[in-house]
């Protein structure tokens, strides 16, 4: 492989004793990974999990436990005509001596288009393609509810801080780098986790292994994570409680300011247009109808353009429904007569 590759592919795991996050899924004899990678059957997985948490080297360790071949895509561009044409690369292998079992990765899955998944749908459910999928979104929010019933859905849990501390040091040692303690720490806890991430700024470490300035190296290191936020799982339904608990109180500036905090954090902007929805519906409701219809198509937009033009999107209707008279009616009617 290139020098040029980044570290992170350079040095991912290669075997089943180097993964460090999702062993739970792949260790013998009971990870489901590893019971479905033994089966003999048609493989149709979706590995779910945040950025940089490993989903892609799980997907590759279990291609090659069942020692196929692959063929790597993102979600946006495996086109009709490449399922065409692996549908029918596959048949003819079947006809001849020399077949090969072949296997699909799709990364960021949630970016196929409903054509793309349409064309999906037959050759998956009659075994012709085989295909592994990533997403750092939910598949049953993305993906049409025909498709996602085709596949066996897994979660992968971000490292948590001894995790990460473990393969950035493995990385280290793997590359010929001392990594100070302290600057291990400093690289974990800048990155949180984000094992991508982590693997970035070690490549610097290792650009500099033949200099001896810690201090140079942690300045650098200060400069390429001033502008980097990452949000964990507790700010992100911290900022999601204190966005709909001033949206409520009608306080407009700290639900926009809470807002302004969760994308400058990198919070998807998808999961904030849904707890809009869920806000029109619950705690404007009757008081005016048209919050549904705006939260929905706010939806839609934020899926459509991305940021950073979405932020403009959701700034508007924080501060519509912040100003917008309040009902739960529907809400606590439901609730009573549901006990």
């Amino acid at each position: 492989m290139s020098d040029l590759a980044p570290l992170g592919e350079r040095v991912r795991p290669r075997n089943l004793d180097e993964i460090v996050v999702g062993r739970h899924l792949i260790d013998p004899p009971d990870g489901p990974l590893y019971t479905i990678a033994t089966s003999n059957l048609p493989i149709s997985v979706i590995i779910k999990g945040p950025p940089g948490c490993g989903k892609t080297t799980l997907a590759r360790q279990l291609t090659r436990m069942v020692n196929c071949d692959v063929e790597y895509f993102t979600g946006s561009t495996l086109s009709v005509g490449d399922v065409k044409r692996l549908v029918e690369n596959l048949q003819s292998d079947k006809r001849s001596l020399f077949q090969s079992r072949k296997i699909l990765i799709v990364d960021e899955i949630h970016r196929l288009s409903k054509v793309q998944q349409d064309s999906i749908l037959e050759p998956i459910e009659t075994g012709k393609i085989e295909l592994i999928g990533t997403t750092t979104e939910s598949p049953h929010h993305s993906l049409s509810r025909a498709l996602v019933s085709r596949f066996d859905i897994f979660e992968v849990a971000p490292p948590n801080p001894s995790e990460m501390r473990l393969i950035l040091s493995r990385t280290a040692k793997r590359i010929g780098t001392a990594l100070d303690p302290q600057l291990l720490d400093l690289i974990a806890d800048r990155v949180g986790s984000d094992i991508r991430q982590g693997l970035r700024l070690l490549s610097y470490v290792e650009a500099h292994k033949g200099d001896n300035r810690d201090q140079n190296i942690k300045n650098l290191i200060d400069q390429l994570t001033t502008n980097s936020s990452f949000i964990d799982d507790d700010k992100h339904y911290d900022l999601a409680s204190k966005l709909i608990k001033a949206m409520r109180a009608s306080d407009e500036n700290n639900a926009m300011r809470a807002l302004v905090e969760a994308l400058s954090l990198g919070e998807d902007p998808k999961f904030i247009a849904r707890r809009l929805v869920i806000f029109a519906s619950e705690d404007i409701s009757l008081a005016d109808n048209s919050a549904l219809t705006l939260a929905t198509s706010a939806l839609t937009s934020c899926e459509s353009v991305g940021m950073p033009e979405a932020r403009i999107i959701l700034g508007h209707v924080v501060l519509a429904f912040s100003r917008s008279p309040k009902s739960r009616e529907s809400y606590d009617l439901y609730n009573e007569l549901s006990k």
